[in-house]
């Protein structure tokens, strides 16, 4: 007879205060290929306790007060059509590497959206970035609605070169030819195949530090382009950017006198150990596209003077005006992307139907937690 499984040596429950060293060693274990200020408190405080759309929820596996596994759902107001829904991002999904093929995945996936469905989140998206976690979130009833791609303009082809082929005759060859290809095919074909756009007369483009009530403005008009979107209103951007506890951002308006009519926010930063100058998120008035162009013209003279930038990269969803412009500036679609998974909480048939659609979203690295 075969002899019964014993109950896993840990229980789940929700965060409660005093936490935080726990949850902070345990991605410190998980994450450890993260820079180390990822995981500090101002940091985890930052995301958790002071988002714009409210207190996440935590839910953790505890094994006699030490935490082993950990799931954050947190709150994100979503634009549906003419509404809002109560929506979510989930980060931050780990399970310590002694407990793991103990059921623990499901079972605290299970708990959290649970909980987050009794406390009144109506959905969930994620951008998985380990291709072994996905089983896991589909056993327990998230979908895979599509991928994001991520576009990019190379600076400097030899790091980029260097990455896959590091043998330096050789890469500094391809890296010759990859250039010459580029500049010589790559580019005149985008400018072909993208619809050219007039320019905004009487524009200008500056940086500013701060979200004024211009930008509450700004998002009521540019929220009409796409059914479903983040809310970008000057509280969440505040929040967003300005707040952030680690990185820098830089935010380029612009402008016909004391007019908003768009957008671009950018950062420098690592991606795959490459040097980009990252466009982060994009916005415009649906008046005046021509500023899109405008705008990005400003941002990739600014990374082109930079020394140490190896590549101007951007994660979009595909379609629309904004990633055409995206083209034009020479940034080319990547074998790269980020998968994008949904879990349906209690969302309403005919808006879950929006929501399942690809064409429906406008999404950049601005709605993740990562960059």
């Amino acid at each position: 007879m075969e002899k019964p499984k014993s109950p896993p040596p840990w229980i789940l429950r929700t965060y409660k205060p005093g936490d935080e060293a726990g949850i902070l060693d345990l991605c410190r274990r998980v994450f450890f290929e993260q820079p180390p200020e990822r995981f500090s408190l101002d940091y985890w405080r930052w995301e958790f306790i002071s988002n714009s759309s409210g207190v996440a929820h935590i839910s953790l596996a505890d094994d006699s007060g030490k935490t082993v596994g950990h799931y954050a759902v947190v709150p994100r107001t979503i634009k549906v059509n003419e509404g809002v829904c109560s929506g979510s991002i989930v980060v931050d999904v780990m399970t310590h590497p002694d407990y793991r093929q103990q059921g623990m995945f499901t079972a605290l996936g299970k708990y959290a959206l649970s909980n987050s469905r009794q406390s009144g989140i109506e959905f969930s998206y994620g951008f998985p970035v380990r291709k072994d976690v996905m089983p896991g979130h589909l056993k327990i009833g998230w979908e895979h609605i599509f991928d994001i791609p991520i576009l990019a303009r190379p600076l400097r082809f030899e790091p980029i070169v260097r990455s896959y082929l590091n043998i330096p005759v050789l890469s500094r060859l391809a890296a010759l030819v990859a250039d010459i290809g580029y500049q010589a095919g790559v580019r005149p074909f985008l400018k072909l195949t993208q619809p050219h756009v007039e320019s905004d007369v009487g524009v200008t483009v500056r940086t500013v530090k701060e979200f004024d009530e211009r930008f509450d403005s700004l998002w009521c008009k540019a929220s009409r382009q796409f059914p479903v979107m983040g809310v970008r209103d000057a509280k969440y951007l505040d929040w967003r950017y300005t707040q952030h506890p680690y990185y820098q951002y830089r935010v380029w308006v612009a402008e016909r006198g004391n007019q908003l009519l768009g957008y671009v926010i950018t950062r420098t930063g690592n991606l795959l150990g490459l040097c980009a100058g990252i466009i982060v998120d994009i916005l415009a008035d649906p008046d005046a596209l021509g500023v899109v162009d405008q705008l990005l013209q400003r941002v990739n003279s600014e990374f082109q003077q930079a020394d140490n930038l190896d590549l101007i990269a951007c994660m979009m969803t595909q379609g629309g005006p904004y990633f055409a412009a995206l083209q034009r500036q020479g940034l080319i679609v990547t074998p790269k992307v980020f998968w994008f998974i949904i879990y349906n909480n209690n969302v309403p048939r005919q808006s879950m139907n929006l929501l399942m659609l690809p064409s429906s979203w406008y999404l950049t690295w601005g709605d993740t937690d990562v960059i």
